[in-house]
């Protein structure tokens, strides 16, 4: 088993395990009629973390063995969730400690803002300008940074990024979502707009749509610490490329989905698009590179998966025991 399903779980929205079995989509495009009434957009890059985590399993309450998954990070050392299992958080906290000593000197930050910016330019019709980053990720926080914008829309774009239980595996996810910001955007919702009510909120969206990447390192092992070697080698290169290619991957599609126009939903029985099944993910096959598949979900959820990350574990290299 590969537990992928931990890093997938862990910073996506719940409900992107279950798009690829959704009735109908989940995602929303830019109204046409508002692309002449976004005089400029503020784009806002909500990233909570500061370094590499890894996905724990969590106890459920229910079952007997069942078990969910959450992030571990910084602050495993004071565990204020009972149902986390302290043994495991240490041990993964414990395991990570080289990649995170190998990457100190790099911004994940950093690279998406770059990313963003540079995308952004093919968005012309939505002005984008006032580009930052934001740590602060609470709805309170992101309600403020609305309200106190006098662009006439704002682009949240929110990203998180872990391994998974095994370290094998790195997911990115990446929400964008944008929201109006006059009342001539507002009466564009579907929903109707309620200015005594939050705004940060799915009913609020002109456009909202969820995208990730999923990539491993090469030849992953069974064993975490071997796997964190790996990622860590040559001050953490492999780690650092991979957050790179995840980043440059998902702001494309981003751009890209911002861009389209607005289209009927996906149709298993119509789509002349060639299926595709994962360990994790279905849906059909948008496009296929050298590095790996863009994956449409029937949500209309969008999903990078390289190739290396569908390859096989090994098992990891005997340890020397010979006794002195």
């Amino acid at each position: 088993m590969r537990l992928r399903l931990a890093a997938l779980a862990a910073i996506v929205p719940a409900f992107l395990l279950g798009a690829c079995a959704s009735s109908g989509p989940l995602n929303r495009s830019v109204p046409l009629a508002a692309r002449d009434k976004i005089a400029a957009t503020d784009v806002i890059m909500p990233i909570g973390q500061n370094e590499m985590v890894i996905a724990i399993p969590i106890s459920t309450g229910g079952t007997a063995g069942a078990a969910s998954f959450g992030l571990i990070g910084a602050l495993v050392g004071s565990l204020v969730d009972a149902s986390i299992d302290a043994g495991n958080a240490s041990a993964a906290e414990t395991s990570v400690k080289p990649l995170r000593n190998a990457m100190i000197d790099f911004s994940f930050d950093d690279v998406l803002n770059a990313d963003v910016q540079a995308r952004m330019t093919q968005a012309t019709w939505m002005n984008p300008g006032g580009y930052r980053v934001v740590k602060e990720v609470t709805p309170q926080n992101l309600e403020g940074v609305l309200k106190q914008s006098k662009a006439a829309s704002v682009l949240f774009v929110t990203s998180a990024y872990n391994l998974n239980f095994n370290a094998d595996e790195l997911t990115i996810s990446l929400t964008g979502r944008v929201l109006p910001n006059t009342p001539e955007l507002q009466a564009l919702l579907p929903e109707t707009f309620d200015p005594k009510a939050s705004q940060v909120t799915s009913a609020n969206e002109l456009y909202r749509n969820v995208f990730v990447f999923t990539t491993a390192v090469p030849n992953a092992t069974t064993s975490r610490d071997d796997n964190v070697a790996l990622w860590s080698a040559n001050n953490g290169a492999p780690m650092r490329e991979a957050l790179k290619l995840g980043s440059a991957k998902l702001t494309e599609m981003l751009v890209a989905d911002l861009m389209a126009d607005p289209s009927e939903p996906l149709d298993p029985k119509t789509t002349t698009l060639k299926p595709y099944q994962g360990e994790l993910f279905a849906g059909y096959v948008v496009a296929k590179d050298d590095i790996g598949t863009h994956v449409l979900q029937q949500s209309g959820y969008e999903v990078y998966v390289t190739d290396v990350s569908r390859a096989a574990l090994v098992a990891p290299p005997a340890k020397n025991t010979k006794s002195k």
